[in-house]
């Protein structure tokens, strides 16, 4: 005989239904505040923290700048600094060597004497003590003009160069070519590659052609 079920055993689907009822129930309670509002995942205040990072690397860029130009005003003051001292430097030497050339040139002078004297103590009597002496002397001037890097310019034999010969007197001289040297009246010096004194000379000059003027005679 079958037996019908009890009022209090449930069957397998109300059993089912009842436990999803359940769950569904609790899920429902707790995606809901007590007040029945859903509750809300508070986020951090980022404003304010961006401010601050923005601020920073702005201060940052600022000092980097700052650094930028004071190295580069360094620059400029260094550079500035040795084209001041070789100016410096190139005018004193310029002021020293234009010194040495005025004292030079008062010296020539006295020099261009003692070769007159010994020039005449020579034809006087070259064996003489004068004479002597004072090639000793000569050449004792000559040795220390050298020394200062004083030098006689070559004349005798030499083309005519009016940057360091200066024309007194033209000549017929058969053999040599025309504007050519043939006797040095005055030495002239050059001091470091410089012109101090030209030379006074007399220049060669056909016949045919004498009259014309050469370059630098007076």
């Amino acid at each position: 005989m079958i037996q019908a079920p009890k009022e209090d055993e449930a069957t397998p689907a109300e059993s089912t239904a009842g436990v999803e009822g359940s769950v569904g129930a609790e899920d429902a309670s707790i995606g809901e505040s007590p007040d029945g509002a859903e509750d809300s995942v508070e986020e951090p205040e980022t404003p304010a923290l961006s401010g601050e990072l923005v601020a920073a690397k702005r201060e940052i860029e600022a000092v980097l700048k700052e650094k930028e130009e004071l190295f580069s005003r360094y620059l400029r003051l260094q550079a500035d600094f040795e084209n001041h001292r070789r100016r410096t430097r190139q005018e004193m030497l310029q002021l020293t060597q234009n010194a040495s050339e005025e004292l030079v040139r008062k010296l020539l002078p006295v020099l261009d004497n003692l070769e007159r004297a010994l020039g005449a103590a020579l034809r006087e009597d070259p064996s003489s003590a004068l004479a002597q002496g004072v090639e000793k002397v000569v050449k004792q001037w000559q040795d220390i003009l050298a020394k200062e890097g004083i030098e006689p310019i070559p004349a005798r034999g030499e083309p005519f160069d009016p940057t360091r010969h200066e024309a007194v007197m033209q000549e017929p001289a058969d053999g040599l070519p025309d504007n050519t040297v043939i006797e040095e009246l005055q030495k002239g010096y050059m001091f470091n590659a410089r012109v101090i004194r030209p030379s006074l000379v007399k220049v060669a000059k056909n016949q045919e052609r004498l009259g014309k003027d050469v370059p630098g005679t007076k």
